[in-house]
């Protein structure tokens, strides 16, 4: 039963015995921390994580992203490489600055849609509104 094999055991002992058996030439710089420090509690691959320790993350930018997608239909690309910045960026960063002025959130969407999306230059054309 090759398929099961990855459930046994902790990642240490499977670690170790990868190391033994020669698959791995190399120590992991995290084994002998590990070794030195075993952790509270067995940590077994299959084990599940305790529900009550996971909080969800949310960042303040997370809700001026989400209000931007809600109000624009927007399908631009998103370039992984250089400085561009997509308008959803632009929008947040452009509200997050009116907030840490002293303005309220809706203001701060009202004033940036006003200051983003009126330039031409910077718009999102027309088709990308919700009607």
């Amino acid at each position: 039963m090759v398929g099961t094999r990855h459930l046994r055991g902790t990642v240490l002992s499977r670690v170790r015995h990868l190391l033994r058996s020669g698959a791995m030439t190399k120590t992991p710089l995290w084994v002998p921390v590990v070794e030195a420090f075993p952790p509270l509690k067995e940590t077994k691959l299959n084990r599940k994580g305790d529900e009550e320790l996971m909080h969800k993350i949310i960042y303040p930018e997370d809700e001026f992203r989400k209000l931007f997608y809600q109000r624009f239909n927007t399908n631009q690309p998103l370039s992984l490489w250089g400085e561009h910045h997509s308008y959803c960026d632009r929008f947040v960063e452009g509200c997050m600055e009116k907030v840490n002025q002293g303005l309220n959130k809706e203001e701060a969407v009202e004033s940036t849609v006003k200051t983003l999306f009126t330039n031409q230059s910077s718009a999102i054309p027309d088709m990308w509104f919700e009607e």
